[in-house]
């Protein structure tokens, strides 16, 4: 996600470029999907996603 994320919450603390403020995206996402649903970062998950191809 493109902006701040509460570990602890699993939420949206802050996306500037959507005016999104404490939006709990994936508590929407687990419900209508069924699964588990984890947040993090754009830019933290593409540099684990270059650690994991290595």
């Amino acid at each position: 996600m493109p902006g701040r994320v509460d570990q602890k919450t699993n939420q949206m603390v802050l996306v500037p470029n959507m005016r999104w403020l404490n939006f709990d995206v994936s508590g929407i996402l687990s419900r209508r999907l069924g699964l588990g649903v984890e947040l993090e970062n754009d830019a933290n998950a593409c540099l684990l996603s270059e650690l994991s191809v290595r």
